[in-house]
Parts: structure tokens; sequence; C-alpha cells
């Protein structure tokens, strides 16, 4: 897992914490709203029965002075007694049915369900039969006084809550800095045993203060000294590979330089055999020189002296004669010389492979080397589109060691195909 993983991991770890902070804090707000609506009733409810019982109280010691048009009327605005359901209906807005009211027991009616901070808009009526009679007692709430008294309940309720979630969510972030301070020093501590470490040389395992960090540290180790021993025994292999190929090159360029001397009698078509079989020798050359130099110590520093440009390219275009079709094929080597420090053997190789390329790619047309200030350009251009049987695809194993030579010079490589040819440009600067 990456480090931006690892943060992120954290981060939605302390997010959902304090998600969950958030929504307790809700619901207790809800719960406590609600249990004190519930309680505000249950108290209403009991102050309208005690209101009833006195009222019908009076009503008994004095009837004449409660009962008719010109009644007195007992209570105020929120509660009060009246006697018979027509009054009732005139001091009560949205009151139900007088079959609807129960006698005897305190009815509820919700007009208007509150929400977390509003109380809900409630109707209590108690209804007494005396004497043939029905006399009603009620309740009608006034929601803006009782909503203060909600608020100031609510806030009350609310400040253990509120104190209790921030101090957590304090102590979260807290703990969640803590952390990635921690995962940075370990991660910065990784990263600086890591850049100590080199190929073929083992280094003492850190001991960090996280375990899991540590057997990481272990991994990368045993990995890099695994892949180091594979390049040293590769290195090695090419090496000797090279080394025994290139005797037996040797050999064999030396017999066919004498076999040629002896057998000046050849005829054409014999004459074509013999130079195919020194072309394929003269490949090999190439190829196992190549190898040899770039299979050496990475970690030895290249001997760089002065080289001329041009002497190099008058060298490659003369050892690869064998691959140019004479009467059918101009080269041309145009621009002033120009010196470049830099490994001659190594630059030597790289051009062979290229002029070599351009040379064996040209049927009919020129091979153009264009040196200038700053590098040079190879490129060979045909006359006529050349078919498949006539081209030699790619570089085969000539532009991998090209590419190799370059990069292990660090010289800037470019590479264009055209309509009939190819250009081949490395900046020397």
């Amino acid at each position: 897992m990456g480090f931006p993983q690892l943060q992120f991991k954290q981060f939605k770890a302390t997010l959902t914490v304090a998600l969950l902070l958030f929504i307790f804090i809700v619901i207790y707000l809800s719960y406590s709203s609600f249990n004190y609506q519930k309680e505000y009733i249950t108290q209403k409810i009991e102050v309208l029965q005690d209101f009833a019982e006195r009222s019908m109280s009076r009503l008994q010691t004095n009837p004449s002075l409660y009962q008719g048009d010109q009644a007195t009327i007992l209570g105020d605005d929120r509660m009060q007694f009246v006697s018979g359901y027509q009054q009732l209906s005139l001091h009560v807005n949205n009151v139900p049915t007088e079959p609807q009211i129960n006698t005897g027991k305190v009815n509820l009616y919700i007009n208007q369900f509150g929400g977390l901070w509003t109380v809900s808009e409630i109707i209590l009526i108690y209804r007494i039969s005396h004497e043939g009679r029905d006399y009603y007692a009620y309740y009608h709430n006034n929601t803006r006084f009782n909503d203060l008294e909600l608020k100031t309940y609510l806030t009350d309720k609310m400040q253990p809550a509120i104190i209790t979630a921030t101090t957590m969510i304090i102590a979260l972030f807290i703990f969640q800095l803590f952390q990635i301070g921690r995962v940075n020093s370990v991660v910065a501590e990784l990263a600086q045993w890591a850049d100590s470490i080199a190929a073929g040389k083992p280094l003492a395992l850190p001991k960090m203060r996280s375990g899991g960090i540590n057997y990481l540290a272990k991994t990368m180790n045993k990995s890099l000294d695994t892949f180091s021993h594979i390049l040293e025994k590769e290195h090695a292999f090419a090496r000797f590979s090279s080394h025994e190929l290139r005797t037996q090159v040797a050999v064999l360029s030396a017999n066919m330089e004498l076999l040629e001397l002896i057998m000046n009698d050849l005829k054409p078509q014999e004459r074509r055999v013999l130079n195919r079989m020194l072309t394929g020798i003269e490949d090999m050359k190439y190829q196992t020189e190549a190898l040899l130099w770039l299979s050496k110590e990475t970690d030895k520093e290249l001997v760089k002296e002065n080289c001329s440009i041009k002497t190099i390219m008058s060298k490659s275009v003369a050892e690869n004669q064998l691959y140019l079709s004479h009467d059918t094929v101009k080269v041309l080597v145009i621009g002033d010389d120009l010196t470049f420090r830099t490994h001659p053997t190594l630059l030597q190789i790289a051009c062979n492979n290229l002029v070599r390329n351009a040379f064996q790619n040209t049927v009919k047309g020129q091979v153009m080397i264009e040196i200038d200030t700053d590098g040079f350009m190879i490129s060979n251009h045909n006359d006529e589109i050349l078919s498949e049987d006539e081209k030699q695809h790619g570089f085969g194993i000539g532009l991998i060691i090209v590419e190799r030579i370059v990069e292990k010079l660090e010289l800037d490589y470019t590479m264009q195909e055209l309509e009939a040819g190819r250009s081949v440009e490395i900046k020397l600067t």
C-alpha cells in the first residue's frame, strides 16, 4: 500500500468517526426533544384534569353563574372550561366532531407535528357529563412560548453531548496528526535507507519503530540482493561469451583473408559466396565487440577523450565497404569536423552499426552523413521504394546495441522513418 493510500485511509477513518459522532448528537437531540414533548403533554394532561375538576366544583356551587349565553368563562386563551360543544367550537380551531370526543378522559389531538426545535401543536379536551349536560375543558398550547422553552431545554441537554463530542473529535484529529507525522518520519527513514542501497553492496537493515516497515525493508534488501546476483551472472556470461566469440571470429576473419588471397581466380558466383561469408564474419566481429564493451562493470567510470567525429565516420565507412553497392550508391560526408569528448570505442561501435544499417538498406540511391555544430545525422535515400524482399527489416541486435551505447554515453538519439529510407540523428551536446 502506498503512502498516499495510507493517508487517505486514515483521513477516511477520522471522517467516519466524526460522522458517527454527528449522528449520535442528532439522535440524542431528537430523543431529548421527543422526551420533552412527551413529558410536556403528560404534565398538561394532569393540569387539565385538575382544572376540570375545580371548574366542576365551582359549577356545582353556583350553576346559574356558569351557564347560558352570559355565563362566566373559567380559564384563559390556552385553557378554558365551557358549557357546551358549540362554545368549544367557537374557541378552538379544527375541533373534532362531538361523537369523536370521549367522555371522562383526556382526548389528545395533534394539529401539526413539530420538528427538532419546534413543539407540536396539540389540543387536549376533557369531556364531563353532569345532570344530562356535557361540559368541556380544553387546553390549546402556545407553540411560540413552548418553542422557546424547548430550545432552552435542548440547550441544557445538548451541552454535555457537544462538549463530549467536541473533545473526542479534537482528540481524534490530534491523534490523526500524530499518526501522519509518525508515518512521514518512518517513510522518510525508509526512503533514506533505500537511497543508500547500491547493487552488490549489502547494507544493514534499519531498525525502525514499525514492524511492518522493517519487514518491507527486509523484503526490499532481499529482492535487490537477488537482482544483483542475477545481473552479475548476466554480465559474467556476456563477458565470457563475448571473449570466446571474439577469439573465434578473429580466427575466422584471418583465415578468410588468407583464403581470399589464395583464391584469386574465383568465378563471380563463387566470389559472391565468399563476400557473404566475409560479411557475416564482420557482423559477428562488430556485435561481439559491442557486447564485450557493454558488459563491462557499470560502476567503473568511462575514460573519455577528445574524438574527431569526421575521423570516426570515415573509419565506419571504410570498415563497412562490403555492405555497399559501389555502382548504385553514393556516400556523401558533408560538414566541418567536430571534436567531442567521449569514449571513442563505444561511439565508434555505435557509428559502425548505424553506417552498416544505412549501407544494407540502400540498393540504389545515396547515403548522407551530415556533421554540424552539435552532432551528426546519418540518412539513406533510395531512388525507389524497396520491395519487401529487398528490405533489411529493422536494426536487429544492432538497434539494441546503439540504444544501449547512446544511453551509456548520455547522448540524445532520435530515429525517423522516411518514404524510401531512414534518418538517425545523434546530438552530442
